[in-house]
């Protein structure tokens, strides 16, 4: 058989994760409860100094270990410490005959000095005979309640205690213990769940009275961009734009809250299916009342996250209907301000054409004038009389300035366009 030291290189490389996915499916064990067993199960959440403090009480001074789970035994109390994403829940445990009073000095000296704040808040009291289990329900709320997978009856009000927990008391029919543990985990993974999914409710309604401005804001400039003039789409879409940023905000302040309740609601969902539970007697089933509440409250938080989504896309339409009509305007101003320019051009082309035919005069008139003055010296030279010349002289050099200055408008013209 061949031994390898510690201080020899691994045979394999192993994936950087592969671990954490090996030690996963054994991360929240669960514990063996028997039928006098009393529990007090916590989901809260605190700042990770307080964490720290929590996880050396329970693992010996270890901080900032990766493990998700601590167990330890306090006197005649056994604590589990499991680390969710989102809360850490602590399950205290005692055996036999002992009493609430142990858990909660146990809880004292964990929890005393630490700012936690809790969320969900579970007692199980195990109870070792049917009378026994009628003794534990409370007279003055109704009860809910059936028979879980192994005969396991469980009873509860789904109201809080004096302490402040949702109280259920089951009776276990001499099943193993940890069937029965099994079973109670479940139980609580249930109810802490389900708290977790309705954390979205609350701010659904908040979010929704916030919905009702933004949609009534949208609706208005909808209107209003069917009836105003173009002048004014420009506060039209400052409007929108700033009705777009408040819901983006919005968004994003609510996106992980109920992405979180979708998920909490589908385990807690399976939870409730692991539960088996069957009808006892006259009294509705937990998991049934459980979905009652549940679901509704689940279809809330979806149909406020479809309205947000809805929204969004109106503000988009909105904006991109907006644009197109303000780009529309701009064309037409445009088109308009080409023709005016256009105009404004053909204008300065026939008052160029007239000023150039009134300077081809200008300029003929007083060039024959020194034409006249030249043919006065050398007029005994001319074949023709003096008037006749001159008279012979204006056409042709009218016709020469003429083209002169036709030419330079027209090179002028290339050059500048």
């Amino acid at each position: 058989m061949n031994t390898h030291s510690s201080t020899e290189q691994p045979r394999w490389r192993y994936h950087p994760d592969r671990e954490a996915v090996i030690t996963e499916p054994h991360a929240r064990p669960s514990l063996p409860v028997s039928s006098t067993d009393f529990i007090v199960h916590l989901g809260f959440s605190c700042n990770d100094a307080d964490l720290n403090r929590l996880v050396e009480k329970l693992d010996s001074g270890t901080t900032g270990s990766s493990r998700r789970h601590y167990t330890r035994t306090f006197d005649k109390v056994r604590i589990k410490l499991e680390h969710h994403t989102e809360f850490i829940s602590l399950t205290c445990q005692t055996r036999g005959g002992n009493t609430r009073d142990d858990i909660y000095t146990v809880l004292d000296s964990l929890l005393g000095t630490s700012r936690v704040e809790m969320i969900a808040m579970t007692q199980i009291i195990m109870c070792d005979s049917e009378t026994r289990l009628q003794e534990q329900l409370p007279e003055n709320h109704t009860v809910y309640g059936g028979s879980m997978r192994g005969a396991i009856k469980v009873r509860s009000s789904l109201v809080p205690n004096y302490d402040g927990c949702l109280v259920y008391v089951v009776h276990a029919q001499n099943g193993p213990e940890e069937e029965t543990g099994r079973r109670v985990q479940r139980l609580l993974e249930m109810e802490t769940y389900r708290t977790m999914c309705l954390l979205g409710l609350p701010a659904a309604r908040r979010c929704s009275e916030r919905l009702q401005s933004l949609e009534r804001g949208v609706n208005q400039v909808i209107t209003q961009m069917n009836t105003d003039r173009s002048e004014h789409y420009q506060d039209l879409f400052n409007t929108l734009t700033q009705l777009s940023q408040d819901n983006n905000r919005l968004l994003a302040d609510t996106r992980f809250r109920f992405s979180a309740s979708r998920a909490y609601f589908d385990l807690a969902q399976q939870r409730l299916d692991s539960l088996e539970e069957k009808k006892d007697h006259k009294l509705q089933t937990i998991s049934g009342f459980v979905r009652s509440r549940l679901e509704p409250g689940m279809a809330t938080i979806d149909s406020v996250a479809k309205r947000q989504t809805t929204l969004a896309e109106d503000l988009n339409n909105a904006l991109t209907l907006l644009r197109t009509r303000i780009d529309i305007g701009l064309n037409r101003d445009n088109q308009a301000l080409l023709k005016s320019m256009d105009a404004r051009h053909r204008q300065q082309v026939v008052i160029a054409q007239a000023v150039e035919g009134l300077s081809a005069v200008a300029i003929t008139y007083y060039t024959i004038g020194l034409i006249s003055y030249a043919m006065k010296g050398v007029k005994s030279w001319l074949p023709v009389s003096q008037n006749l010349a001159i008279a012979l002289s204006v056409p042709i050099v009218l016709a020469c300035v003429w083209s002169f200055l036709h030419y330079k408008r027209t090179k002028w013209e290339k050059e500048f366009h």
